[in-house]
């Protein structure tokens, strides 16, 4: 679903060390959670750090938070919009991708055939397929960068 107007790149991305992880559902790890969903945790608010340190919060996340840019030819509901940050230039597709809460793993997110791909901590994620989300993950959406914040419900 990528737009014309979307640069595409295609040499490969540096991987910051410290922002790696399995794309695996997240466990316990010597007992600290890494949003354990067994029992469905939805978060109840998800806290977006921008590309410039900004803060998108969101209290609702049904049916599912859009990733993309805004524009006038695009007549989507854009929830998380790049376009302030892209202009087209940094490789952000219209409709790049979804946030969709899941009782199974919390959150997951898919990208939505996105020209420039979406990141998971430096991983590239399959377009079309769901991959768990856990709190503090980086984000990349073609070149621009978010990084993700849980707060669970009690």
């Amino acid at each position: 679903m990528a737009g014309e107007d979307t640069k595409r790149f295609d040499t490969p991305d540096e991987i910051d060390a410290s922002e790696t992880r399995q794309l695996l559902p997240p466990v316990e790890v010597d007992g600290t959670k890494m949003l354990v969903t067994a029992g469905g945790l939805i978060p109840k608010r998800l806290r977006v750090i921008m590309p410039d340190k900004s803060e998108l919060v969101f209290d609702s996340l049904s049916p599912h938070l859009t990733v993309g840019r805004s524009s006038t030819v695009n007549t989507r509901r854009i929830d998380i919009d790049m376009e302030i940050y892209d202009k087209g230039y940094f490789g952000v597709s219209r409709f790049h991708a979804m946030i969709i809460p899941d009782n199974q793993h919390g959150l997951v997110i898919k990208d939505m055939q996105s020209t420039n791909g979406t990141y998971i901590n430096g991983k590239k994620l399959r377009a079309n397929e769901n991959y768990p989300l856990a709190d503090g993950d980086f984000v990349k959406f073609g070149n621009l960068k978010v990084q993700l914040f849980f707060e669970l419900g009690k």
